[in-house]
């Protein structure tokens, strides 16, 4: 049992355990839990992330003012990128000593809450859009020379919402209310674009307007740049089939079935079904209480029997790909549609990706080109796990305001796993933030030279010096 002592200087506290006697106290000195936000400094003086990011926003105040435009932005930015979405979370970061090295001044108390909400509430369209540009610069300032080509995907999310803020609807598809995101985001996950949408907005709206603006200004640096860009059937689309023709994009994209593809893929089906029949035998479909009991018995079933991993080995699949030329009533011309059949117990399985690609195999295009657009879901989810969805504003200006500033937040995440060394780069951005920023370290401020103490004992020591050692050299 715990008892406590007061003296005149402190407070004592003693844990009488079976193994020993242990006292605390509050002597330790400033410590911090975010001792690795100094990381993110380095960074943003290399990139200069946050200056840019300023520079995009109007001033709307007049006279003498406390803090910078630039002051509140690097507070807003660093808060997020170390796992503090909520604006409240600046009342006590204010006074940490590791955020005061990192993103003040003069080491002095950092801007709150108030002046945070005053920041969001403020911003105007003119700046939100000039956000928006700075994302794909940002992109293009990560190399010497901008690159040949690069590889696009776009995807949607669903924010739920709670309360009537502006422009959230009720989501049929998501059975909810809601704001809808649309992310443009490159190969590796960098953000080039995000739009907080209405709760009632069209899977695909704003889509070709967020691609447009992207390559207008990747195009800016490198003329021939070699763009890819991928989707799913929710962004078919005849004027997004025809603005890429024109713009040399070349695009995969999912295609919703139809009867008429139906019949166009007859033969491939009949082909796949009597490879089925060869190999396996005619089909016996499970339906009903007989698939649910078959399934119950894998998954109680021990390891002798054939546990649930070893499903891909009993697995009684044909593919085989195909390829048809295809054009709706909507599109101008015929284009060309990859197919590709999952034959089965359970019956045919088809699916359809359209392209303007005339080099690669239907299975190079489906398995190398379209299939790969999955790793866009787990950068959105990675984005979920930095509480990109925590938008409480109730107007939708403010909470696209701090959407863009989660995604500059984000891609700075990035650029640090992008500097680690390779076997390190498979690291979540959520493991980065544990691992290399919320780790705790003591804080000696001074005039001239400040000091941190990160742990004598932390797993990753060598790492951090690695990261610290590459961020200065390229700096």
């Amino acid at each position: 049992m715990a008892k406590s002592t007061s003296s005149a200087s402190n407070t004592q506290v003693t844990f009488n355990f079976k193994n020993g006697t242990v006292r605390g106290d509050f002597d330790g000195g400033d410590i911090s839990r975010n001792a690795g936000v100094v990381l993110l400094r380095q960074l943003d003086d290399r990139r200069h992330y946050v200056k840019r990011i300023a520079a995009c926003i109007s001033e709307w105040r007049k006279g003498k003012t406390q803090y910078e435009i630039e002051d509140l932005v690097r507070m807003d930015v660093y808060m997020k990128a170390c796992g503090y979405p909520d604006g409240n979370d600046a009342n006590s970061l204010r006074n940490d000593p590791a955020f005061k090295i990192a993103a003040s001044p003069n080491w002095s108390d950092l801007p709150g809450q108030s002046s945070g909400s005053r920041l969001h509430n403020n911003v105007d369209a003119d700046s939100i859009q000039r956000m928006q540009n700075l994302l794909p610069k940002q992109y293009l300032a990560r190399f010497k020379r901008p690159p040949k080509s690069i590889l696009l995907n776009m995807d949607s999310t669903c924010d739920p919402v709670f309360g009537s803020q502006q422009l959230s609807f009720y989501n049929k598809f998501y059975h909810e209310y809601c704001y809808t995101h649309l992310y443009l985001l490159a190969d590796d996950g960098f953000p080039l674009g995000g739009v907080l949408r209405a709760g009632n907005a069209g899977a695909g709206e704003g889509g070709l307007a967020m691609l447009a603006n992207v390559v207008s200004e990747l195009r800016a640096k490198r003329k021939k740049m070699r763009i890819e860009y991928r989707a799913d059937s929710a962004f078919q689309h005849f004027h997004t089939f025809d603005w890429c023709e024109q713009n040399r994009v070349t695009y995969f994209i999912g295609v919703a079935p139809n009867n008429v593809l139906t019949t166009l893929t007859k033969d491939l089906v009949l082909r796949a079904h009597e490879q089925y029949v060869a190999l396996y035998g005619e089909p016996s479909p499970l339906h009903g209480k007989t698939w649910n009991q078959n399934e119950e018995r894998i998954r109680f079933s021990t390891n002798e029997e054939g546990r649930q991993q070893e499903l891909f080995e009993r697995d009684q699949r044909i593919r085989i790909y195909g390829e048809v030329q295809y054009a709706a009533a909507s599109w101008s011309r015929k284009r060309r549609v990859i197919v590709r059949v999952d034959y089965s117990a359970e019956g045919e399985d088809i699916r359809y990706v359209v392209t303007n690609s005339e080099t690669g195999t239907a299975k190079h295009i489906y398995e190398n080109k379209y299939c790969k657009r999955a790793r866009c879901e787990m950068h959105i989810k990675e984005l979920k796990s930095q509480r990109v969805d925590r938008l409480s504003s109730p107007e939708w200006l403010p909470n696209q305001f701090k959407l863009l500033m989660h995604l500059f937040a984000y891609a700075m995440q990035i650029e640090l796993r992008a500097t680690l060394p390779p076997y390190e780069r498979h690291l979540s951005t959520e493991t980065l933030r544990v691992r290399f920023l919320n780790i705790a370290g003591q804080v000696q401020l001074g005039v001239r030279v400040s000091r941190i103490r990160w742990s004598s004992s932390h797993p990753n020591q060598l790492q951090i010096r690695c990261l610290i050692d590459r961020l200065q050299v390229v700096a």
